[in-house]
């Protein structure tokens, strides 16, 4: 599942150390990462607008009811063109499937664009073929609209794309709260999301 371009992103993640620690969220800032060595670990309960996304093979589908749906999903948000942040958080989501094993079959990914004007559904395509996305990690786009009440009903909305809080959102099933983990989560802390749930 590994890019080939993308063998700096996994050494930072691999090289990511992190405990359970309260940190503030971190940005994009500019490509600034930041502090790597902690996040910010906390519970949520989004109001998940009913609307229609576009799914990366061109499929229209109901967000609300795709969420509705049993099973663990892991969430991110992200933009294709981003050179450095995004390429990171899609690479963990890339080493934890992998970490995941037979697990795996179990689990749902999903990566919302910030930059829907911009990612097609044929470049999240071409986006999620560099990750080695299987068929339970599924890359949407949309409207302006769409993207922004998704990133605001996760409370990631920004002006600026550039200075999108980097986070990755976690929920066990579908009658349990999200688990909101802000920063440079590693695949390892993801997995453990998930090991501790009581998803398997």
């Amino acid at each position: 599942m590994l890019p080939q371009f993308c063998a700096v992103g996994l050494a930072l993640v691999l090289g990511f150390s992190v405990a359970n620690q309260t940190m503030p969220a971190f940005a994009h800032s500019g490509h600034d990462h930041g502090d790597r060595s902690a996040i910010k670990r906390s519970v949520i309960e989004p109001r998940i607008p009913r609307m229609i996304l576009v799914r990366d093979d061109g499929a229209k589908v109901d967000i609300g009811t795709e969420f509705d749906r049993q099973g663990p999903i892991y969430l991110n948000f992200i933009y294709t063109s981003c050179g450095s942040v995004c390429p990171v958080l899609s690479q963990t989501f890339s080493v934890l499937a992998d970490r995941l094993g037979p697990d795996r079959l179990k689990v749902r990914m999903i990566s919302l664009s910030i930059d829907p004007e911009y990612d097609t559904p044929s470049r999240l395509a071409a986006y999620r073929q560099q990750f080695g996305a299987d068929a339970s990690w599924r890359f949407f786009t949309g409207s302006l609209e769409a993207s922004a009440a998704m990133q605001r009903a996760f409370g990631v909305l920004s002006r600026d794309k550039m200075n999108h809080p980097v986070a990755t959102f976690y929920r066990p099933a579908a009658d349990r709260a999200w688990v909101r983990i802000d920063g440079f989560a590693s695949p390892e802390q993801l997995e453990a999301e998930y090991r501790s749930s009581g998803s398997q």
